[in-house]
């Protein structure tokens, strides 16, 4: 089981870290990864014209794109590519149980993703007391964020190039909480 958690973390691993989230659980909880891997994680492929999900359908996986073309088109009817190197799709179905898609996800060519399951990701997240701490700062962050967004602005697409500054900000917020935290904990633990 062991060869095979490692084996499914360096297949997926690569298309993760576009995200700077997977990047720092990368350099501090490699196990939480392969967990991930083995426990969360699926691969999906997509025929030319095949549709991923629909407006209004509840979200149940953030995605990474492996290969192919993607077009994402909001209900407005505004349309935007998704590249593979640099964006993510429907991040906030890890940090709420409701994300509903905004928009349909189609693909335009042959195209391979990787899914990571939101319910399996807490579950497994939450068998590391200390990345839970900091993913959860990070999502408590995220959501104010999201949560202070115009409606309209929304969108089940992350791109990378546009967001990934803004949300190594999230990640070093959540560590100076987590930080603080410990530092609360531990003199809570010495008062009789």
């Amino acid at each position: 089981e062991q060869l095979s958690c490692e084996l499914q973390c360096a297949r997926s691993l690569p298309h993760l870290v576009v995200h700077p989230l997977f990047k720092v659980l990368e350099r501090h909880s490699y196990i939480s990864l392969q967990r991930l891997a083995f426990g969360a994680i699926k691969w999906r492929n997509l025929a030319c014209d095949d549709s991923l999900f629909f407006p209004s359908e509840v979200a149940t996986h953030l995605y990474f794109v492996v290969d192919g073309k993607l077009l994402y088109t909001k209900a407005n009817g505004v349309s935007e590519r998704v590249d593979r190197s640099e964006d993510w799709i429907a991040e906030p179905v890890l940090w709420t149980q409701s994300w509903i898609h905004l928009g349909t996800l189609k693909a335009m060519s042959e195209s391979d993703l990787v899914l990571i399951e939101g319910e399996k990701f807490g579950n497994i997240i939450g068998r590391s007391p200390h990345i839970f701490q900091l993913v959860r700062n990070y999502a408590h962050v995220f959501m104010d964020w999201m949560n202070s967004q115009p409606f309209e602005s929304l969108s089940d697409i992350s791109q990378g190039e546009d967001v990934s500054d803004m949300l190594q900000t999230f990640i070093e917020e959540a560590m100076i909480e987590k930080c603080h935290q410990q530092h609360s904990n531990n003199g809570e633990a010495s008062i009789p």
